[in-house]
């Protein structure tokens, strides 16, 4: 047990998490506190670091610790830097009496940072917090009602005071007034007699010392570094030519590692995905003397394994050896020192790595990216630190590894030595490169281009659809003052995120959990001119694993938007790969609303920024039939949302209007789980009618995307002008080849029929015994052209 004594030499830990951005980080903030300059500014630190100074007549203690990203939980926090932070308050024994947890006074705290702050500070144990006071950095003069209205805004700010027993204090970190110094000693002083005057001990769990952990981690360095420079030193070949594939993790920083080999912006480097690389892409340079071409492929999800990942990006990975013919010297696997290379993330490497086939580990350097977050941390230091999983990598490459600082590609020294590594490498290889089978490099491209020739199809046959629909209703005035929609989808697929997205609003402020949603969400706003009303549902998983009471949540949606949704919005991520089993999903979940409901379905592409500039279409055809079955289901109405870009209006207007052609395709009618949805003015008689023209119009469009000649050229000039197949007008009389009016819509189509297929003269006929009024669905099959229309909608 600690304990107790005066305070003439206060002892501080400084806590929080990072952001390169910021300008009033941990290390300004100890410097304004200490009154000098004792910590680098701007830079970040990997080890737990002391300092000493005299302030108001005291000796204080201040050490600074490394910070982890603001949105990292601790399984995403590196161990080094977790057994360092833990590890601080051996640097002022016997122990802190107050810990500063550095919040920039601007920062917009949402639940992502609570549940990091939570995670990462646990090991400190409860008592941390009787400890703490949280100091709000700022770089200019504080402003009390700014501030207060901050808090009001952030209510997560709010349970962290509280979480703190209300101790805080603002900190102008650029004033140099040593006055604040004083006033936040006295606070620290208070801090002391709130705890009767005992400093924190290291929590129960923490049984290892900083100093013990680091010379563990020194002798195991040695060893390594021993056996990495030996092999260095015996073996180097000369190229003239060097060809490279980088392949890593979604920022990972592959792209910008080859921008800096190049020594120029070759790749584009985004920090969203808006400009992902979703295909591989080869660039060419000097460097150093030796031509380099440089293949970049697409990411994956850090922590996802193979099965996660969508079929075109796996594509890609496999393609790209043969983009650098005969292959590739080197495949430069990146890895950002930045992320815990834990054992999800290891998984996720393995897999995607054996996509190349076994062999290839015989070619593969680590290349550590974000050089600068370990600071003057050794890698070699790091690699032993993080785990066996970070040394089963580099043991399974040979020892091969790399450190690059993407900031920093002025630092030409790093490149030459990257060069000589892999010049090694092919040295130790014989001066073989990598090559795949010639035979599944040819059935690889085929593939690729097969993909790219049935996306091309797939949106044609999309827009002669749409275009179809807009000739034969153009007119109509079945648009209701307000548009009511139901989102659905799988849990975790971002339907919060689309139902902000389409409101044009962000939801960082909102004081929710991810992928929480447990009861259906209503909320009414006007977008672009529009009234709409939007209910969110809760999320399935299966429907085995789905409790009742969601289920009845998700059949409640349709009562909520009373009389009934015009429009269902079914999300599907465009991230992720569609198998069977997320088809059944969907299926058994969309079953609880009844047949009608796809009449009313558009399906919802999001995280459309993976896609970067490859159509959605090439994304549908490249996951097989489960995900083709399904556009096809709904009519092939779908649409993509980037979430990340929630402002862009014009992908929320051409949402829009797909709704409104849905609206316009059911005359205006909402869903109901009654049945379908008719006027009160209508008999049953027209009802009929009704179901027979909807049948009707849809084996019209069945044939309407036919293509009528061989040659792709042709068939897309005919797309664009759509009289060349003289679609009826559903709001207008239409003149028939006997110069009889036809006002009936049934009639409209079943004449275009006979007009375009005389073959099949007998097309919806009907006796001319018969009239509109004693003819039912159930007398008259409708014999329709199913032989003449080979494309299934």
């Amino acid at each position: 047990m600690a304990t107790a004594e005066t305070l003439d030499n206060p002892r501080i830990v400084l806590i929080g998490g990072y952001d390169e951005e910021c300008q009033a980080g941990k290390a300004e903030t100890a410097n304004a506190i200490l009154g000098q300059e004792r910590f680098p500014a701007g830079k970040r630190i990997a080890q737990s670091v002391r300092a000493d100074a005299e302030i108001c007549g005291k000796h204080v203690v201040v050490v600074n610790t490394p910070g982890w990203w603001w949105h990292f939980t601790r399984k995403d926090f590196p161990e080094h830097d977790q057994v360092e932070l833990v590890c601080s308050v051996d640097l002022c024994p016997p122990g802190p009496h107050a810990f500063l947890l550095v919040v920039p006074v601007d920062m917009c705290f949402i639940d992502v940072h609570k549940a990091a702050l939570e995670e990462n500070l646990h090991p400190f144990g409860e008592t941390f917090w009787r400890h703490t006071v949280v100091l709000f950095s700022s770089c200019g003069p504080h402003d009390g009602d700014k501030f207060e209205k901050h808090l009001r805004r952030w209510p997560y700010l709010r349970w962290l005071l509280k979480k703190c027993g209300n101790r805080h204090h603002v900190l102008d970190i650029r004033s140099g007034d040593s006055a604040q110094a004083a006033i936040l000693l006295d606070k620290i002083a208070d801090v002391v007699e709130f705890n009767n005057g005992r400093y924190y001990e290291g929590a129960e769990n923490v049984a290892v010392g900083l100093e013990a952990w680091r010379q563990k981690i020194r002798k195991r360095v040695g060893r390594r570094r021993t056996v990495v420079e030996g092999r260095r030193m015996a073996h180097r070949a000369l190229l003239q030519e060097m060809r490279i594939v980088l392949l890593g993790a979604q920022w990972a920083a592959r792209s910008s590692s080859g921008n800096t080999i190049l020594g120029r912006d070759a790749f584009e480097v985004n920090s969203d995905c808006l400009n992902r690389t979703a295909r591989c892409v080869a660039e060419k340079g000097e460097v150093g003397g030796t031509f380099v071409t440089i293949v970049d492929t697409p990411g994956w999800f850090y922590s996802n394994p193979v099965q996660k990942t969508a079929n075109s990006d796996k594509l890609q990975i496999k393609r790209s050896v043969s983009l650098c013919p005969p292959g590739p010297h080197v495949l430069l696997l990146t890895v950002p020192l930045a992320t815990a290379y834990n054992e999800l993330y290891h998984k996720a490497v393995k897999e995607h790595v054996a996509l190349l086939g076994e062999d290839v580990w015989r070619f593969v350097i680590v290349l550590f990216t974000r050089g600068d977050w370990i600071g003057d941390t050794t890698v070699e230091e790091w690699i032993e630190s993080e785990g066996k999983n970070l040394r089963w990598l580099v043991n399974k490459c040979d020892n091969r590894y790399h450190v690059f600082d993407n900031k920093n590609r002025a630092d030409n020294v790093q490149v030459r030595e990257l060069l000589k590594k892999i010049e090694g490498l092919v040295a130790v290889n014989g001066g073989d490169c990598y090559e795949r089978d010639r035979d599944e490099d040819i059935r690889l491209k085929e593939q690729e281009l097969s993909i790219v020739e049935e996306a091309q199809k797939m949106r044609i046959t999309v827009q002669r659809i749409r275009t179809t629909l807009k000739e034969l209703f153009k007119g109509e005035t079945h648009r209701p003052s307000e548009e009511r929609l139901v989102v659905l989808g799988q849990r975790g697929v971002g339907k919060s995120s689309a139902c902000n997205t389409i409101m044009m609003k962000s939801d960082i402020t909102k004081p929710i959990k991810l992928h929480t949603t447990t009861k259906c969400v209503l909320q009414k706003t006007n977008v672009l001119g529009k009234e709409l009303t939007i209910v969110d549902t809760p999320g399935w998983t299966s429907l085995q694993d789905s409790p009742a009471s969601m289920r009845e949540e998700m059949i409640q949606s349709v009562s909520m938007c009373s009389p009934g949704p015009h429009v269902f919005l079914l999300v599907v991520p465009a991230d992720s790969p569609f198998l069977e089993c997320e088809k059944r999903n969907v299926y058994e979940h969309m079953g609880l609303f009844g047949e009608r409901v796809w009449r009313h379905t558009v399906i919802l592409f999001t995280n459309g920024d993976w896609l970067g500039r490859r159509p959605v279409e090439e994304h549908i055809v490249s996951e097989g039939a489960a995900l083709q079955e399904l556009v096809e289901r709904c009519g092939n109405r779908y649409h993509v949302l980037r979430n990340s870009t929630w402002g862009d209006g014009s992908q929320v207007k051409t949402l829009l209007e797909k709704i409104d052609e849905v609206i316009v395709r059911n005359r205006g009618d909402h869903f109901s789980l009654e049945g379908d949805t008719f006027s009160e003015k209508e008999t049953l008689s027209e009802e009929q009618w009704r179901k027979r023209e909807e049948e009707l119009i849809d084996r019209m469009l069945k044939a309407v995307v036919v293509n009528p000649e061989p040659e792709m050229e042709s068939f897309v000039r005919k797309v664009g002008s759509i009289d060349i197949l003289n679609v009826p007008n559903m709001s207008e009389e239409t003149t028939s080849e006997l110069g009889s009016s036809i006002r009936s819509g049934y009639e409209k189509v079943k004449w275009w029929f006979r007009e375009h297929y005389p073959a099949s003269s007998g097309i919806g006929s009907v006796s001319g015994a018969e009239s509109d009024t004693d003819c039912s669905v159930e007398d008259h099959k409708l014999d329709i052209i199913e032989e003449e229309s080979p494309t299934t909608m």
